[in-house]
């Protein structure tokens, strides 16, 4: 999926969210909205709008990030 229609999938609403994979290996996904490479989820956390929600195990770290409008 490319930048700009994840871009759109964010901005209706979708969520990037990190998972793991067989081998424990780091997804990136938009829920609802699928599997996104792993680039394309770095620009997304580095936009102004884009916020992590602080919800993984440890203090201080993220699983999901939502943009805020």
């Amino acid at each position: 999926m490319k930048f700009n229609k994840a871009y759109d999938l964010m901005c209706t609403g979708s969520r990037l969210m990190q998972m793991n994979k067989a081998g424990d290996r780091p997804a990136w996904y938009l829920v609802p909205g699928g599997e996104i490479d792993a680039m394309v989820a770095e620009d997304l956390k580095r936009l102004e709008n884009v916020h992590p929600n602080h919800d993984a195990l440890f203090p201080g770290m993220s699983q999901t990030w939502m943009m805020k409008s």
